[in-house]
């Protein structure tokens, strides 16, 4: 989701049902339309500077691609299936395309921290399956103490 005026992107994580905040490297920004090319990645328009957005959700990293005109108030793009970003530079007149060939180079803009990180799955599986294997453990010795006890009823 564009943050037009929010100065970022958010993104859903369905597991935990919340938005994480991706912020811009400038503050003049506004993000706005956005589409997806066939590697997942999410690019976006940047319509108050010349650049255009792109951030890769299995890397955490963001990039920007500089759009050589100057004023172009991009809001509106999309991708298609051979590997082009279409994105309309309103006030030059243009329409844009951005050729998809390789990774960019360019150095992450997205602060990482160095701080512990614990996500949610990582404590739940471990303690569900030790409730299974305890509950079965208990089942198993109430299934012995029953036998014992018939044993002793019956003898």
């Amino acid at each position: 989701i564009a943050e037009h005026t929010g100065l970022g992107i958010a993104r859903f994580n369905p597991v935990l049902e919340s938005f994480d905040r991706i912020s811009v490297s400038n503050e003049e920004a506004l993000p706005f339309g956005m589409t997806f090319d066939k590697y997942g990645n999410i690019w976006f328009a940047q319509h108050t500077v010349d650049s255009l957005g792109v951030y890769d959700p299995d890397n955490n990293n963001l990039i920007e691609v500089p759009i050589p005109t100057e004023t172009t108030f991009v809001q509106f793009m999309t991708s298609d299936g051979d590997d082009n970003v279409w994105f309309v530079e309103q006030q030059s007149n243009k329409i844009g395309t951005v050729k998809i060939t390789e990774i960019p180079i360019i150095q992450s803009q997205i602060q990482k921290t160095n701080g512990f990180e614990l996500k949610y799955t990582e404590i739940a599986s471990p303690l569900i399956a030790l409730g299974i294997i305890a509950t079965s453990l208990f089942f198993v010795r109430s299934v012995q103490d029953k036998r014992r006890l018939n044993s002793l009823i019956n003898s």
